[in-house]
């Protein structure tokens, strides 16, 4: 794949999870890319080998952890040979309600829901009862909200 069809289809399945990247970036991600194909060759890292796989299993399934991850947060790196190959977001995070329609006092019923957008941009449905400024506590392995904190 050249750089060209890569840089397309990168930015392409990037937008569809609302994460906007510079040429810049698409280059590094097709080194990468390229590095890990080579690699792989000598030492089978992984079974996923065609490059647009790579952008949607290795890439793209990577950059879905960032709406949930906040500056400073800690974060479990998987590496081998000194090289990451996988960033894994803790299972809970806390994070605060940036917008959401007002719901009304007494609801506290969790069949029905609203949609949110949290701080990190990450967006899902909350109960009717959270309000903007409140700090929910979400499964990152669901993208579920747990509860106010």
């Amino acid at each position: 794949m050249q750089l060209d069809e890569f840089s397309y289809e990168m930015k392409d399945k990037m937008k569809r999870i609302n994460i906007d990247i510079t040429n810049k970036q698409v280059e590094k991600f097709f080194s990468y890319m390229n590095l890990l194909i080579e690699w792989n060759k000598k030492i089978n890292l992984t079974t996923i080998i065609e490059p647009k796989e790579i952008i949607i299993k290795h890439f793209v399934d990577c950059g879905t952890i960032l709406k949930y991850l906040k500056e400073n947060m800690e974060v479990t790196i998987l590496s081998f040979k000194g090289k990451v190959f996988a960033v894994e977001p803790p299972i809970f995070v806390e994070l605060e309600v940036t917008y959401t329609e007002p719901g009304f006092a007494g609801n506290t019923t969790t069949t029905s829901g609203k949609p949110a957008k949290l701080e990190t941009g990450l967006e899902l449905q909350v109960p009717m009862f959270v309000n903007i400024g409140d700090v929910l506590r979400i499964d990152t392995r669901t993208c579920e909200y747990m509860e106010r904190v």
